[in-house]
């Protein structure tokens, strides 16, 4: 019976807090700076608690961590490749090559998550995607290319991309 109340009490709570985000969404617009701030400390935090999970994930191994963690350890990396693309970009892409706007963070940002959604979606439901080991290992092989090509595309080609920060 507790539950059950618990289980409202976090839906009601999750409500409430997006409509108090849409609320004071005109109120919490970032200066450029601020938000660049903001992005490189969530960016930085995200991809090291990312790393290290997908790291233990993998050096615990199938032997000892369950199947489906080890699988969401497999499928966690090609996650990690969008959010190493934005940091480095910092760095190694000035911005004669290409500049760092709202637009491609926000890109890699959604690139990033949706690999992450996804591998919580294989890891639940690994016996039934994949008949055995090695098509799993093909699999994710296969999404780390797709994710490094998508990063690589969206790093250099995101001027011709629709933009999704439209500034007011």
């Amino acid at each position: 019976m507790m539950h059950r109340y618990i289980n409202l009490l976090l839906v009601v709570g999750g409500v409430l807090g997006l409509l108090l985000s849409y609320l004071f969404r005109d109120q919490l617009v970032l200066s450029g700076q601020d938000f660049a701030f903001w992005i490189a400390f969530i960016r930085i935090s995200s991809f090291a608690l990312l790393c290290f999970l997908a790291i233990t994930l993998l050096a615990l191994g199938p032997r000892i961590v369950n199947h489906r963690l080890y699988s969401f350890g497999l499928f966690l990396v090609p996650a990690l490749i969008p959010d190493l693309f934005h940091i480095l970009s910092f760095v190694f892409f000035p911005d004669f090559i290409t500049r760092n706007t709202r637009d491609k963070v926000a890109y890699l940002f959604i690139l990033s998550r949706s690999l992450v959604v996804l591998a919580l979606f294989v890891s639940m439901f690994h016996k039934r995607l994949f008949l055995s080991t090695k098509v799993r290992d093909l699999f994710a092989l296969i999404l780390l290319a797709f994710s490094l090509l998508l990063s690589f595309l969206i790093v250099f080609f995101y001027p011709h991309l629709p933009p999704l920060y439209i500034e007011g």
